[in-house]
């Protein structure tokens, strides 16, 4: 067999998405299995920076966290230390230390990778920790997607060492005489981890000695198999989507979907709970098997609500759709509008272009994305904003005032939508709603001469290069 050198790099060579010149966070806690990782990577030419997290449980984590800050500063390896408060954590939220740690650690690995400009984080499971995750899962009652163990790749967090065993990591620790820590953590009996690995693990592998292979080939046909199941629940919410918002459906297409109520009740409960599950992960939140089942559950029944992952993410459902949204209504703020130039948001994904031009008539409609506004009719500054409590706007040609949450409701936009939706507006007021009314005093009438050409869009569509001025 290869050793373990080789056989990593094979391994990489396969991913495709991972460039040779990619910076790579290691989460390095001292232990054989990171420490085996590290060195590989260094190894290999890899540009690694080592990231060490203190969980403020230990004293004896202050002297292996110097120890592992010594290493990489002999290896001429970058290293980010942090450290977290996790018995706090964990009585703050109410969650076992197991889950605290492990949120402080992927919580620190990504504010490191930000740090560094690191595209990618590297842990270092094994298929040991495979294979006791699959057992824990099956002892938390968990469906197809738990059998799948852990995966290779999540976003930007990739597992070079999945197909290593343990005793090999340590092996290759011993062999190059590596410095390494045993966490005692490992045997703690507080956690449910080590009683899978100190009993059920070497109880399974006396029934069969191929344990662990078997269990690996599980997890990959779990795997495949949820693959399709995945694609299956995808095209048919496809075909029950009930399109939100409009022309400005881009404004909140991160973060709600809406489908046919009576349709997705009439799915089969597989394929229900599949797609409820994978919704709510679109928008960013986890939804446990007993709010899956509230769900699917809860749809057939008379008009009512779902909220999961505390509270980030809701399904309503009516008469006629099922509402999948997140809870949150952050408004895009308020800032200039480059006239001429590009104002965009990176947050939203959004760009205004705005562009001066003469008027000749007739002045031609280009939709509801894209208005003329007088030069002249400008109050102070041209600025993008959020919507005021209360704010009433002159429709064109209405003869009065409106409220601007009468104009939405006719829009028939979402209360997400209507919280992003930036408006173009003046010292005066609001000039213009995209996608919606301009003001009166955006008439162009006979003696306007020129006019700001604006138009509003997601900034792929319209092609948008680096803004004037800072983003949004």
């Amino acid at each position: 067999m290869p050793d373990l050198l080789d056989r990593l790099r094979e391994r990489l060579a396969g991913w495709s998405w991972l460039g040779p010149e990619d910076r790579i966070v290691v989460a390095y806690s001292g232990g054989a299995d990171s420490t085996c990782l590290l060195d590989l990577l260094h190894r290999l030419g890899r540009d690694v920076v080592a990231a060490h997290l203190h969980h403020g449980m230990r004293p004896e984590a202050d002297e292996e966290m110097r120890r592992c800050e010594d290493v990489c500063a002999a290896r001429g390896i970058p290293f980010v230390g942090g450290r977290a408060d996790v018995p706090g954590m964990s009585r703050t939220y109410g969650i076992g230390l197991e889950e605290a740690g492990r949120r402080a650690r992927y919580e620190f690995l990504q504010r490191a990778a930000l740090r560094t400009l690191s595209p990618w984080i590297a842990t270092a499971h094994t298929a040991d920790d495979c294979v006791e995750t699959i057992l824990l899962n099956l002892a938390r009652g968990a469906g197809l997607k738990g059998l799948e163990g852990i995966p290779e790749r999540r976003g930007n967090i990739v597992r070079p060492l999945l197909g290593v065993a343990r005793a090999e990591t340590r092996a290759y620790c011993q062999e190059r005489g590596l410095w390494f820590h045993d966490d005692p953590a490992n045997d703690d009996p507080r956690f449910a981890r080590s009683h899978v690995r100190r009993d059920l693990v070497p109880a399974f592998r006396r029934l069969n000695p191929s344990f662990d292979k078997a269990m690996l080939r599980l997890a990959a046909v779990a795997a495949a198999e949820s693959e399709v199941l995945d694609e299956a629940a995808g095209r048919a919410m496809e075909s029950l989507e009930v399109p939100l918002n409009g022309p400005l459906r881009f404004l909140t297409a991160d973060a709600e979907a809406a489908f046919d109520r009576a349709a997705f009740a009439g799915l089969p409960i597989g394929l229900a709970r599949r797609a409820a599950r994978l919704l709510v992960e679109a928008l960013g939140g986890r939804a446990d098997f007993e709010q899956t089942e509230a769900i699917v559950l809860g749809v057939r029944q008379p008009p009512g609500s779902v909220t999961v992952d505390e509270g980030t993410v809701e399904a309503v459902w009516d008469a006629r759709t099922i509402h999948f949204r997140r809870t949150e209504r952050t408004g895009c703020g308020a800032f200039p509008l480059q006239a001429p130039g590009e104002t965009e948001s990176e947050t939203f994904g959004w760009v205004f272009r705005v562009s001066e031009e003469p008027v000749a008539p007739p002045v031609q409609e280009e939709g509801p994305l894209v208005a003329r506004i007088p030069v002249g009719a400008v109050r102070g500054t041209l600025r993008v904003r959020s919507a005021e409590a209360g704010e009433r706007i002159d429709p064109l040609g209405l003869g009065g005032t409106k409220k601007l949450s009468d104009v939405f409701g006719e829009m028939r936009l979402t209360a997400l939508a209507r919280a992003r939706l930036p408006l173009v507006a003046d010292d005066a007021g609001v000039l213009w709603v995209p996608g919606g009314p301009l003001s009166e005093r955006a008439r162009i009438g006979e003696g306007t001469t020129a006019c700001w050409r604006v138009e509003f869009g997601p900034k792929r569509a319209l092609g948008a290069a680096t803004p004037a001025a800072p983003s949004a």
